[in-house]
């Protein structure tokens, strides 16, 4: 076979017939290439773009090849490496917006896949890049995540960029002709590849197994941990209590008073007895009169205190009936609040008012009861009841109208116990009572003003306790315990040196095994069935290889869902400037109604969250909160800039329930963490530490997944199948069978291949295995530097879904303030150095005064535009002085500290140094002379060779192209390479110091005209804004298109003709080409290099998206194709 090289017009450069040597290599998002081996008498010089495109496909020269001169034969040997087509992206940078001339090369985008593979198109249709005339177009498959993420590409090329996407993405990239694809490559039923063990010699294809071991250790026991997240400071900590006194039954820790909060609300009563109303009847006749009120028919015994919450009155009052009125005479009201015991009645408290009327009265009229204390401290006894407020009125009136008076009262108090009760549980560690546990109340008493005064626990009769025992309190909540209550861990973990506080295994579980081994011997891996029976027993210890492993997304979790939506819009305000850009951003506040009572006292450090569904998907943002009460609690998400630009925006930002194009969209949901789990649920931590065991036992058995690769040499005869060659395409599924490696084998995929091109099928060798995607050990996965854990030290391993280290890293846009307990990544650290240090290898600046206490030694020529002060420490006899000393030393200006205060007083410098000048003007030395003289002229004609050599420049951005009838907001950004005066934009003036400007509601062709005054000089530039029709194209099975059809082909800005375009009807469809009715004057149809004058037209109003109407001509092919066709439009 011989293979034509051609250069990029198709013309051949050089033919060589396949030789040995040359071969066809591929590696998945690595290579695909072949090399020609051939050598040549006198050289040929091939170029970028040269290549072939044949049956071995279509490969390139994308990287500049020089032969190498061969001594022995005088000639020159050829190893020609071609690289498959798509592989000349790596010499073009992946852009932004790549239509622009401005192109950003540094840019960071949160988006999903879908959207950052849009962009990448886009890079590849400016450059016209295609396969074979197709445009290329993307695929992902299943296996891919929809979340948006946060990718940072600096000046990265565009193969990079595809390899950038799909770890992020934790996928693989691969280009099949013009689809670029990403997911994971597999297919096919698995075809086996066998060594040969010299035991078992049937169906062996293949004669070496080479694997590729990985480096990292094998572990077979892990310890893992959580994430630190809302792990509170009690944490696996001990809360033991101290007996330091004793009265009776009841103990005291005076150094660990406690608090009603600390145990759960269930377990917690209070005697408490509140009143606030009124008492009274009506009057019918002089006398007495009793009423009363029940405040509670039981009445528990103890201490109370009796408090007035609000004034006592007596009220008298005729009924509001025609005539009514209350005569004189005196009444009195009679006021007491009492209990019953064993039959009798018990006063707690008892008052008078009256009123003595001389006169009949026709409206009510009120009278305080004097002297009612604020608080009284009273005892209950057992067995009291009834407690209630009695009114006893009493009438001295002759001429009293029956049923017109109504007398009562109106009372406000509380009755409340001075005490508080926690019933609990208490177990003796020490003592008498070692090992013993009892029912116990925790008793709180109260001040009259509701000061907590003492705290202690009262034990069951007959139960007592020494000073020093130690004991533990059962249900108390840790959480809302302060931290110095608690003894230190000896189990703690850290990191670094570091104490961490993070998601531990259950109490009694510290580990995870690989396997363990059943009662007869038998191992069983982690994932049988059979791996928890009770029967095994673990491995033995020497073959423990331990490890700890920490996984940064576990950790107890509140899973929240926004129920309501609202967001405020505020005025950006320039932070150099301080004044209103005139932009404005959105700040998002939402409510969820699942999520009660929760306060700051709950915060642990930062309160954060992760949205786990919709837009915003996996990025993490600090809260605020704002309020919170029974209905639910308000959040304001705080936005920031970590993701690449400001989130939440108009275009990413969070969801509440609602509808969309009639279909319901659900809310979004997210994750809470920064706060102490305890004051949510106590279950939170337990059902968080099994998650994590269930967590650690997936991670082991993907450990336990062989992470190697495997070159498989395949066997000849084998591959050649009596002339029928087998070949394998990459991902193909693979059996590989060698007992040496596997005592069952392992099912795995191709990931790369190399063959001869001369013999196809002499042994070609096969890579089987993972990418870094799918292994254990690539993405997922890396090494955190220490940890100790039980006072011994481990390398450990950090999973963190898409990788991660148990250390907070503060990346390149992250506000987060460094501390002991975080680093900065690479990126972040290089941006530090540059902004903080003076390089050492390039030119640099720094903005603040530089001292050398040492010296300053240079071997080039030292600058000092505003000055040379030259100060000695030592006084010197005053000698005159020149301006310059050596040959080899220019000084432009020098300030002198001595006697000598101007250049004229200096020997060897001209007086007229030292007059005023109407001119700028260069002090200089001609050749033969010693003394420096005044050149008026000499500085103006330097500055006028310095605007020819160095001109002004400006550049101006902003101009586009947009469709007719939409309203843009155009943007513009300009600069200069110096200073400026003034400038203008369409002869408006704006401010020298303003770069960017918006001009909105734009919807026609607008040119603007940028003006600048630089040194007396006035300097233009001018940019326009278009806005034009589109033209369609394309195929389909109709013979009439709708309007709306025609909107969803293909489109671009009209013009009459059309470069060669594929035309793809296969299976049977019409071509159409449709153009402004305005163009269509005169073209002509070219099908195959051929004038095709079969075409149909209708003349049809159409209106586009932005609601503009245009007249279009329909050109239709009059018949129905069934190929590919090529049709040019001129």
């Amino acid at each position: 076979m011989t293979v034509d090289i051609k250069d990029a017009t198709g013309n051949i450069r050089f033919s060589t017939p396949i030789n040995k040597g040359s071969k066809r290599k591929f590696t998945l998002m690595q290579e695909d290439y072949i090399t020609l081996k051939f050598s040549l008498e006198h050289p040929v010089y091939f170029n970028l773009g040269d290549g072939i495109d044949n049956e071995l496909g279509i490969f390139e020269l994308i990287d500049l090849y020089k032969p190498v001169y061969n001594t022995t034969t005088g000639g020159y040997d050829y190893e020609l490496r071609l690289d498959a087509y798509y592989w000349k992206w790596k010499n073009k940078k992946f852009f932004y917006t790549p239509e622009n001339a401005g192109r950003e090369a540094g840019w960071n985008l949160t988006a999903t896949l879908e959207t950052h593979l849009k962009v990448f198109i886009d890079n590849l249709n400016v450059l016209g890049y295609k396969f074979r005339n197709q445009e290329f177009i993307f695929k992902i498959d299943d296996t891919v995540g929809q979340s948006s993420k946060l990718v940072s590409y600096n000046n990265t090329n565009l193969i990079d960029a595809l390899t950038q996407m799909a770890e992020t993405w934790e996928c693989e990239w691969w280009i099949e002709d013009k689809f670029i694809r990403f997911g994971r490559c597999e297919y096919s039923s698995p075809v086996d590849f066998k060594a040969d063990d010299l035991q078992d010699t049937e169906n062996v294809n293949v004669n070496s197994m080479q694997r590729s071991d990985s480096q990292t250790t094998y572990a077979t026991r892990i310890y893992p941990f959580g994430s630190t997240r809302n792990i509170p400071d009690s944490y696996r900590k001990s809360l033991i209590f101290d007996v330091k006194k004793v009265e009776g039954r009841d103990i005291f820790d005076t150094e660990r008073p406690l608090d009603v909060n600390y145990f759960p609300l269930s377990s917690v009563s209070w005697n408490q007895y509140p009143f606030e109303g009124g008492v009274g009847s009506m009057i019918f006749s002089k006398g007495e009169t009793k009423s009363s009120v029940t405040v509670t028919e039981f009445l528990s015994s103890g201490s109370y205190y009796l408090k007035k919450t609000s004034d006592w009155i007596l009220s008298l009052s005729p009924l509001f009936v025609e005539g009514a009125n209350v005569s004189k005479g005196w009444y009195g009201g009679y006021l007491s609040i009492c209990y019953d015991s064993e039959g009798k009645t018990f006063t707690l408290y008892s008052g008078v008012s009256s009123f003595q009327l001389n006169n009949d009265i026709y409206e009510p009229i009120n009278k305080g009861y004097s002297d009612v204390p604020n608080l009284i401290e009273l005892e209950i006894p057992e067995g009291a009841s009834n407690l209630r407020v009695e009114l006893r009125s009493v009438v001295t009136s002759d001429q009293f109208l029956i049923s017109t008076v109504h007398f009562g009262a109106s009372v406000g108090f509380e009755l409340r116990s001075k005490e508080k009760n926690a019933d609990t549980f208490v177990s003796f560690l020490s003592g008498v009572h070692t090992g013993e546990s009892f029912s116990a109340v925790c008793v709180f008493s109260y001040s009259g003003s509701g000061q907590l005064t003492d705290t202690f626990l009262r034990l069951p009769e007959g139960v007592t306790a020494s000073l020093g025992d130690r004991y533990t309190i059962n249900n108390i909540i840790k959480g809302k315990v302060p931290g110095n209550y608690f003894s230190k861990d000896d189990k703690e973990l850290a990191l670094n040196g570091v104490v961490q506080r993070r998601l531990m295994l259950s109490e009694g579980i510290s580990y995870v095994d690989a396997y363990r081994y059943s009662p007869v011997g038998e191992r069983i891996n982690i994932g049988d069935e059979r791996y928890d029976n009770p029967d095994n027993v673990e491995m033995p210890e020497e073959e423990a290889i331990e490890e700890i492993v920490t996984f940064e997304d576990e950790y107890p979790k509140y899973n929240g869902t926004i129920s309501g939506l609202s967001y405020e819009e505020k005025e950006e305000i320039d932070e150099e400037t301080k004044k209103p850009t005139g932009n404005k951003y959105r700040i998002y506040t939402f409510k969820d109604n699942g999520l009660k009572n929760f306060t700051k006292d709950f915060f642990l450090e930062g309160l954060h969250l992760i949205f786990q569904t919709g837009k915003l998907a996996g990025l993490d943002f600090a809260l605020s909160l704002k309020e919170s009460d029974n209905t639910g609690t308000t959040f304001k998400i705080d936005r920031n800039e970590n993701y690449g630009r400001h989130l939440p925006d108009d275009v990413l930002f969070p969801q509440a329930a609602h509808t969309e194009d009639n279909r319901p969209v659900p809310a979004d949901t997210y994750v809470l963490y920064g706060f102490d789990t305890a004051f949510i649920s106590e279950q939170m931590l337990p059902d968080s530490e099994q998650a994590l065991l269930e967590r650690a036992k997936d991670y082991v058995k993907k450990s336990m997944i062989d992470p190697s690769t495997y070159n498989c040499e395949m066997d000849s005869i084998y591959i050649y199948n009596e002339g029928n060659i087998r070949t394998f395409e990459i991902g193909h599924k693979v059996n590989l069978i060698n007992k040496t490696y596997f005592e069952d084998g392992r099912q795995s995929r191709i990931i790369g291949f190399e063959w001869p091109l001369d013999i196809p099928y002499d042994h070609p060798i096969y890579t089987v295995g993972e990418t870094a995607a799918y292994s254990r050990l690539g993405a997922i996965e890396s090494k955190v530097d220490s940890l100790t854990y039980k006072g011994q030290t481990y390398s450990g391993i950090s999973v963190n879904g898409g990788g991660g280290t148990s250390v907070y890293v503060i990346g390149e846009y992250d506000k987060t303030l460094p501390s002991d307990r975080n680093t900065f990544s690479s990126k972040r650290i290089i941006n530090e150095i540059e902004e903080r240090a003076l390089s050492r290898t390039d030119a640099d600046e720094a903005a603040g005064l530089i001292s050398f206490s040492k010296g300053l030694i240079s071997e080039e020529l030292i600058e000092a535009n505003n000055g040379l002060v030259v100060r000695r420490q030592e006084i010197m006899e005053v000698s005159p002085m020149v301006l310059v000393e050596e040959d080899d030393a220019l000084i432009e200006e020098l300030s002198v500290r001595s006697d000598v205060t101007t250049l004229g007083e200096i020997t060897n410098v001209s007086k007229e140094a030292d007059e005023i000048s109407e001119t700028n003007d260069l002090i200089v030395r001609l050749s033969g002379a010693s003394e420096w003289t005044v050149d008026t002229t000499l500085f103006s004609n330097i500055s006028k060779l310095m605007e020819e050599v160095f001109p002004f420049t400006m550049s101006l951005s902003g101009g586009a192209t947009y469709e007719k009838g939409s309203t843009q907001t155009i943007s513009l950004s300009w600069s200069y390479d110096r200073d400026i005066t003034s400038q203008s934009i369409n002869r408006k003036t704006v401010a020298v110091d303003i770069r960017t400007k918006q001009y909105e509601g734009i919807t026609t062709d607008t040119t603007y005209a940028l003006s600048a005054v630089s040194n007396g000089q006035t300097y233009t530039k001018s940019i326009s804004v278009g806005f034009k029709l589109k033209k369609y194209y394309g195929v389909s099975v109709h013979e009439s298109l709708t309007n709306e059809e025609i909107l969803l082909l293909p489109s671009l800005w009209a013009e009459r003709a059309q470069t060669p375009t594929v035309f793809d009807c296969s299976g049977g469809k019409f071509p159409y080409y449709i153009l402004p009715t305005s163009m269509v004057s005169d073209i002509q149809f070219w099908i195959g290099g051929l004038r095709n004058s079969d075409w149909i037209e209708e003349i049809r109003e159409i209106t586009n998206a932005y609601g503009y109407t245009e007249s279009y001509t329909i050109f239709r092919l009059n018949s129905i194709q069934t190929g590919v066709l090529n049709i040019e439009v001129k």
